[in-house]
């Protein structure tokens, strides 16, 4: 089948959905007629695609797996992704609240001495009066956040066909359409097709000429989640791993130290744990690469590691879906863009994270409304459209950039800690959530910062200064060469700027 111009496939509009607001929907802004073909239904996939159908324009989703995905096992949202929900999408907000999880972390030894906490899992402030701070993080299950998100596409009417595996991009700057081919051989175009197929998109032959390099950190990450009665079953784990706040609130202990990073959460429905460890070889950037148990149990043979990580490990029921994920560095890609701009990459195939920076959905979800807003505000105007996706990736680089070298900072200040000045202030070992992180609104950003960015283009100047980064930040390009070089000489990152 070939999909070349004409969105009316058997009298339907594939890209047409209900244009009123209905019972779970919010009001949605006026047909801009600019379609958008988004392929991937992950996280950030389906988040781009209700937030362009909010702002009027025309979507379709191709995804790849044939059932909505039920693998994952958890991630943090943080406040900026939070409100853009709350804000517009009513009925899945209070879905969200209703699976969303606010637990309070304590910081770990890896021999199980506890460093500090348990305290609210929350963001930082330098200002200690400063009540704008949010005080929790939300922590989801990634099947169930994946699930209502889902819902809220089918109740926005918007058509999404699984089974559906891009294996090239291409773009025609004639027609003003871009395009995906399908491992069926089919062609599927649109004014704007989106990239949101992950980390191995095929969509980086057009953008980039080539895949960008990558290479082994050195390490992977044993990770899964399963229901907590498999832990409950062990008297041990249940007193060393109880519910705070009575029984109200769930339950992170965080681990550092001895070259491992290891992290177990407890709700009232779910256990997890994750293991970051010396790759031995057989981890993939996958969820099928299973792995059992004791795999991960013999990587603590001999570390002096806490005694109850292990007997979390050995809770693990056969069934759980535990993988061996293994770690890759790719060096920041400021090209996300095809020549002609009609293929643009989104979250991961735009931007990869290490899980350390806990942002990865989080910045998903700003590009979904940081693109569907420059994409509004062409006013219909779709031979304009590669304008709207250059001024997007313009607000959007140089932020995800350094949450991106932030992954990487947060990495550095686990794997060596130093415990005698930990001890002397626990600060040290707490994550880094800075206000310039949580407090920043992209679709507002959008608006405000559209008509400068554009007077930039058509000035040639590089006047402009994006203000969702640190302040007093400077754009310096950073590379994977020089974050192995400064781990290997065991020397900190420079950052120029107010990053904490």
């Amino acid at each position: 089948m070939t999909d070349t111009g004409s969105n009316i496939e058997n009298g339907v509009d594939k890209f047409r959905s209900d244009n009123g607001a209905t019972e779970g929907n919010p009001p949605r802004y006026p047909d801009t007629g600019i379609s958008v073909l988004i392929v991937g239904g992950g996280i950030g996939g389906l988040m781009c695609a209700l937030e362009c159908w909010r702002k009027g324009h025309q979507v379709r989703v191709l995804e790849r797996s044939r059932w909505e995905q039920l693998i994952g096992d958890s991630l943090s949202v943080g406040p900026t992704a939070v409100d853009i929900i709350s804000r517009n999408w009513p009925a899945l907000y209070r879905d969200f609240q209703n699976q969303s999880y606010h637990p309070q972390i304590s910081y770990m030894k890896y021999t199980g001495e506890k460093l500090c906490g348990p305290a609210p899992f929350g963001y930082t402030s330098k200002d200690p009066s400063d009540t704008k701070a949010p005080l929790e993080i939300h922590r989801h299950i990634r099947p169930d956040l994946h699930r209502i998100l889902f819902a809220q596409v089918q109740r926005c009417g918007i058509i999404v066909e699984n089974d559906k595996r891009a294996t090239d991009y291409y773009e025609d700057t004639i027609t003003g359409k871009g395009g995906v081919i399908l491992a069926d051989g089919s062609r599927h175009e649109a004014d704007l097709v989106v990239a949101a197929d992950g980390i191995h998109t095929p969509s980086w032959k057009l953008v980039g000429g080539s895949q960008p390099d990558a290479r082994s950190s050195g390490n992977s990450v044993y990770r899964t989640a399963f229901p907590v009665s498999h832990m409950l079953a062990d008297p041990i784990l249940t007193e060393a791993f109880p519910l705070l706040d009575g029984g109200r609130c769930s339950a992170i202990h965080l681990y550092v130290g001895a070259g491992l990073q290891g992290v177990v959460w407890r709700t009232d429905a779910h256990f997890s744990w994750a293991l970051t460890h010396k790759d031995t070889g057989s981890a993939e950037e996958s969820w099928s690469n299973r792995t059992p148990a004791s795999e991960a149990l013999a990587s603590l043979d001999g570390t002096g590691y806490d005694p109850l990580f292990r007997r979390a490990i050995a809770c693990t029921p056969p069934t759980a879906a535990l993988v061996d994920w293994k770690l890759m560095f790719r060096d920041s890609q400021p090209q996300w863009v095809s020549p002609g701009g009609r293929v643009l990459q989104l979250g991961d195939s735009a931007h990869t994270f290490l899980p350390s920076s806990g942002n990865g959905a989080t910045q998903a979800i700003e590009d979904a409304a940081s693109l569907a807003t420059c994409l509004s505000l062409l006013a219909g105007e779709r031979r304009q459209i590669p304008l709207a996706v250059k001024v997007h990736c313009k607000l959007r680089f140089e932020r995800v950039d350094c949450i991106q070298l932030l992954g990487f900072i947060n990495q550095f200040k686990r794997q060596k800690p130093d415990f005698e000045k930990i001890r002397e202030n626990p600060e040290l070992v707490k994550l880094s959530f800075a206000p310039w992180i949580w407090d920043h609104d992209p679709e507002a950003y959008a608006v405000e910062s559209w008509g400068k960015v554009v007077q930039s283009f058509v000035d040639g100047k590089e006047g402009w200064r994006n203000t969702n980064v640190p302040p007093g930040f400077e754009y310096r390009k950073w590379t994977l060469d020089d974050m192995l070089r400064l781990e290997k000489e065991g020397k900190d990152i420079e950052v120029v700027g107010d990053w904490d």
